[in-house]
């Protein structure tokens, strides 16, 4: 065991000096940063719709077995849900525009107004019969997050350096109206363009669709147990040298998970049944339970321990894993770095997820689709799925993960009262006598 952890120890640190400043890039990239925060900013739409389609779920089940509140029509529940999941990919282009112009430093409030408009005009959402709701919702997400990126640039680069045409004898706040309308003017032009020929030439009417239609197996692939490991694999070994791996990873995964939930949602409302298992639900609140890597585990661990400081970690952490906050017991036992932890925490964390992606996808628990957010264990996961034997998910899930993470906690805890020990000896030969 003392050769694995000396192998694992030398890997972890080559690791650490090989990807550290690779993530620290990545989570600084410009775009995907803008993405990331744009998608945290349209959590309050998510929780508003969510809201409302709890209330719409109970009294659906309450009319189909019980024959209670027949006389209410459950279509206006259906309203504020359609007015927020409904338009997912208008909300992604303001917020996401928001961020971008925030982070270059360029007009915010024209750059909201024009992604707004070049999303509306590449997804083909409006048609000579009026606009076309059902175009905005997620299928349109993953294009209004790449069209507000470039409608942002490209007001941009035509403001500062002045791109656009020179107006003579007009004042000068006119000259600035129309230097910001030509760029918007002609990216329209080009989305109109290329819509007008993929619907003369594929089965497809706009950019949105052709995507979804060539496109559509990578998008599907990333709900897939292969793929749930991988990100959790990725997202724990981040954590473990001391990197943020949600932030690392958002704005890759965000996207595509806020896509599914969006897609779940729309199958609800339309009498179907959800499909997609990987929403910001599951990646928060079952693939991590408690916290990052089943933090809450070691919370229970510690607060048994033989050893003082690692019971009192355990103490400062048990009421923030119920919240899933797992900092203090991520650096105060610690978790990162310590190489007694390095197998449960970055192994056993995505075999564990990858277990409950199973659990919903063979039907045992309903598959999340309400969206919460900062709700504490259990209600998040109640109210994600509206099922009650998610409680039994979890409590067999935290007590494989304190099973798990048994054995190298007791290894580490023998390290700490062992080198306690060596400090007391050291002392102890001192005459400290007076």
């Amino acid at each position: 065991m003392k050769l694995l952890y000396s192998y694992l120890e030398k890997r972890i640190t080559k690791i650490q000096k090989a990807i550290a400043p690779m993530a620290g890039k990545v989570e600084k990239q410009k775009y995907l940063a803008s993405i990331k925060n744009g998608f945290k900013d349209i959590t309050p739409v998510l929780l508003i719709g969510s809201f409302f389609l709890v209330f719409y779920i109970i009294l659906q089940y309450l009319q189909q077995n019980y024959g209670s509140f027949r006389q209410l029509d459950l279509i206006i529940f259906k309203i504020p849900v359609q007015l927020t999941y409904g338009m997912l990919s208008i909300y992604a282009a303001i917020a996401i525009s928001y961020r971008h112009a925030k982070r270059i430093e360029t007009q915010i409030i024209p750059s909201i107004f024009s992604s707004v408009f070049t999303v509306g005009v590449a997804i083909g959402g409006i048609t000579t019969s009026g606009i076309q709701y059902e175009n905005f919702n997620s299928e349109g997400l993953l294009v209004a997050l790449i069209v507000s990126l470039l409608t942002v640039e490209v007001l941009n680069k035509c403001t500062k350096y002045n791109l656009t045409a020179k107006f003579k004898h007009i004042p000068e706040g006119s000259v600035h109206t129309f230097q910001l309308i030509m760029p918007i003017v002609l990216l329209s032009f080009l989305f109109l363009a290329v819509n007008f020929l993929i619907e003369r030439t594929t089965e497809q009417s706009n950019i949105s669709e052709y995507m979804f239609g060539h496109l559509f197996w990578g998008i599907k692939s990333i709900d897939t147990p292969v793929m749930v490991f991988i990100i959790v694999f990725l997202e724990m070994l981040f954590w473990f040298i001391g990197i943020n791996g949600y932030a690392v990873l958002a704005g890759f995964v965000l996207p595509f998970a806020t896509y599914y939930l969006g897609e779940n949602i729309s199958a609800l409302m339309n009498g179907g049944q959800p499909e997609y298992i990987f929403t910001p639900n599951f990646w928060d609140y079952f693939a991590s339970l408690s916290g990052a890597g089943f933090a809450g585990a070691l919370v229970i661990l510690a607060l048994f321990s033989r050893v003082k400081e690692i019971k009192s970690v355990g103490k400062t952490s048990i009421i923030p894993s119920l919240f899933s906050i797992t900092e203090p017991i991520l650096y105060g036992l610690p978790i990162t770095f310590n190489i007694y932890l390095f197998i449960p925490f970055v192994i056993g964390t995505p075999i564990l997820a990858t277990l409950q992606w199973f659990v919903f996808k063979w039907g045992f628990v309903n598959i999340p689709v309400v969206h919460v957010a900062d709700a504490p264990i259990p209600i998040a996961q109640l109210l994600s799925t509206m099922d009650w034997r998610v409680l039994l998910l979890i409590i067999g899930v935290f007590l494989l993960a304190i099973l798990m993470y048994y054995p190298f906690f007791k290894l580490y805890e023998k390290s700490v009262e062992q080198q306690n020990n060596k400090v007391d000896d050291k002392y102890a030969d001192l005459d400290l006598d007076f």
